[in-house]
């Protein structure tokens, strides 16, 4: 059997690569936010510019849908590894008589619309590059679309955008909801 003094290293050890996961989450996502907004600018550029570069459109759109699903990715796992750690410490904690994981002391109030809620960060994040990568997509698909003179009704374009965004829109209060209360 270990002793306590161990399990405390350990516990300690797990609390900082915790930390350290989230901390990396934010510089990452910086990281992607940044050369995101960067092709974004390009690309609207280039759609403005006369007369326009339709393989220069395509290249940026597809950059631009590239690394928006590698931010979606990088999200999803990131959050694998700072639960790995929450497991580590969760397993280490259940030897101890106080845990601190899994602890709110705070009642919940979601009818004022300025109080504190518990919305998930991560979830947030994740939503939102989901949602930039489905962006980026569909500007890759009309690139690729008017590139080989393929015209598309403009109609059918608003379905594929408004029926994500309408669930989307009804889901938010659960997808983003940082743990269950009961």
């Amino acid at each position: 059997m270990k002793t306590n003094s161990n399990t405390d290293t350990e516990l300690n050890i797990a609390w900082q690569n915790w930390r350290q996961e989230i901390q990396i989450y934010w510089q990452r996502a910086l990281y992607f936010f940044g050369f995101i907004s960067i092709i974004g600018a390009g690309y609207l550029k280039i759609k403005t510019m006369e007369p326009t570069n339709p393989i220069a459109s395509l290249l940026f759109s597809m950059l631009f849908t590239f690394l928006a699903f590698s931010w979606y990715l990088s999200n999803r796992g990131s959050k694998f590894w700072q639960e790995n750690w929450e497991l580590h410490i969760k397993e280490l904690e259940s030897n101890k008589e106080h845990s601190l994981t899994n602890v709110l002391h705070k009642q919940i109030d979601n009818k004022k619309i300025l109080s504190s809620y518990p919305y998930s960060p991560y979830k947030i994040n994740t939503m939102i590059s989901l949602v930039v990568f489905i962006f980026s997509f569909i500007c890759m698909t009309c690139e690729t679309l008017s590139l080989f003179n393929i015209n598309m009704n403009i109609n059918k374009w608003w379905a594929l955008i408004t029926i994500p965004f309408i669930y989307f829109l009804i889901k938010i209060p659960n997808i983003i909801k940082f743990r269950k209360f009961k």
